[in-house]
């Protein structure tokens, strides 16, 4: 995982579930990037869910909301709709993001990456990071205070 202070690496661009362009390393505004294993599965859609209940708290901070995952856009595009997510998701297929991120592997027979949320200020710089593989709702709380604290 990056650390606190860290910028984030170059070459963080990446494609939303509509096809347009997102470049992480180059934000106007703070930025909680929630990298998440996989669309539709139980602890993965109670997190992205836990981020759609606090949008309006974390976009009056002046934060904007990405999620990331190795879901194709059409995927994406499916798991926003149904679940009313009004954040942009970002599909990371070729698993690009992920690595320059470093948001390893699961091992054993988990092929998936880790569940790490990153709140990344307006310079590009990371200034929270947060990992709990079965907690959804401690990155959400996690993010959110981070976020006020920054603000």
């Amino acid at each position: 995982m990056l650390k606190v202070g860290q910028k984030v690496p170059a070459g963080s661009q990446g494609v939303l579930q509509d096809g347009s362009k997102v470049d992480l390393g180059a934000p106007d505004q703070a930025v909680i990037l929630f990298f998440y294993p996989k669309a539709f599965t139980m602890v993965c859609t109670k997190e992205a869910c836990g981020f759609r209940d606090v949008h309006e708290q974390m976009v009056g901070k002046g934060a904007r909301v990405l999620g990331i995952s190795r879901d194709d856009a059409e995927t994406l595009q499916r798991f926003k709709a149904e679940y009313k997510l009004p954040y942009d998701l970002v599909s990371d297929v070729d698993g690009k993001l992920t690595a320059l991120f470093e948001v390893k592997q699961l091992g054993g027979l988990l092929s998936r990456p880790k569940r790490v949320t990153y709140l990344i200020d307006k310079t590009g710089v990371v200034r929270g990071v947060f990992h709990h593989e079965l907690s959804a709702n401690a990155h959400v709380k996690d993010a959110m205070e981070a976020l006020q604290k920054l603000a």
